[in-house]
């Protein structure tokens, strides 16, 4: 006489009288699905169905987490790239600055340089008094130009 998968399973003496839909052993702990009869084709076919749903269920999870990483990686390259343009952009202004700042100081230098000639040659025809008082200000205030402020 054939056995159930529980009595199987458990190493037991399967008993059953004929006509019988379970064993005494499942009748006894109440075991609905004694499977005396053999597996239940339909039980079998809804397992491989839930199986194969949760399967299905984890394919698609995993291309949604792979479209999010996609997404995400795609963000934050857009968002290098800008930060780049941005980080290019400060580092432009600021050698186009440093250029300017030289420039002025050469330019300052040079007419400090003239004016301080023009100021120590004697000419009846200039009035250098005059003109001493409005360029007093501008050599003594010749220092160079304030340093860049650089933003962190």
């Amino acid at each position: 006489m054939p056995s159930c998968m529980r009595c199987r399973e458990n190493s037991l003496t399967c008993r059953a009288p004929p006509g019988a839909k379970r064993c005494g052993e499942c009748t006894r702990v109440g075991n609905m699905q004694c499977g005396l009869d053999g597996p239940d084709p339909r039980a079998l076919q809804r397992e491989r169905a839930q199986i194969e749903a949760v399967e299905d269920e984890a394919i698609a999870l995993d291309e949604e987490a792979a479209a999010l990483h996609a997404a995400a990686a795609a963000e934050f390259a857009a968002a290098a790239t800008a930060a780049a343009a941005k980080s290019a952009a400060a580092v432009e202004k600021s050698q186009t600055a440093a250029a300017h700042r030289r420039r002025a100081q050469r330019q300052r230098a040079a007419f400090q340089a003239k004016v301080t000639k023009i100021l120590t040659h004697e000419d009846s025809a200039i009035d250098w008094a005059s003109m001493k008082a409005d360029f007093a200000s501008f050599l003594e205030s010749s220092a160079a130009l304030p340093a860049p402020s650089v933003a962190s």
